[in-house]
């Protein structure tokens, strides 16, 4: 691998470039129905997050209370990072979306003398608008 000039922007972001492309990662396609039953899951929660870490620390003996009794410090420092990533998802985290074409679309609308109005049809562009939040 080359050498980077971290003087030079040009060399800096060449380099970035290359590491870049030779990462190769894959993400496992995640079925719908997985996706909609995430409402029933309860949410993010900093408390549970902040808890696991601790109990993970424990396990790898990390002392977390000193001799006389007070928090190590490294429990303050747990919170504060929990604390801040939990911030950072809650005020700054993005959902995209990307609906593809010729999702089949059913709709149904008023009641006529013949019966409801049914159409069927597909979706004919890419539809890139959504609206997520982490909760």
């Amino acid at each position: 691998m080359e050498e980077i000039d971290f003087a030079n922007t040009e060399s800096i972001v060449n380099g970035i470039s290359k590491l870049i492309d030779n990462v190769n990662v894959r993400t496992r396609r995640v079925p719908e129905e997985v996706i909609l039953a995430a409402n029933a899951r309860s949410g993010l929660s900093r408390t549970r997050v902040f808890n696991n870490i601790l109990r993970d620390l424990q396990n790898k003996n990390i002392v977390l209370t000193l001799e006389d009794g007070t928090e190590a410090p490294i429990v303050s420092v747990v919170d504060s990072i929990v604390s801040e990533i939990i911030k950072e998802l809650h005020e700054r985290a993005r959902i995209d979306l990307t609906i593809p074409l010729g999702i089949p679309v059913t709709a149904a609308g008023a009641v006529n003398p013949s019966g409801t109005v049914t159409v069927v049809g597909a979706t004919t562009d890419i539809a890139r608008k959504g609206v997520g939040l982490i909760v």
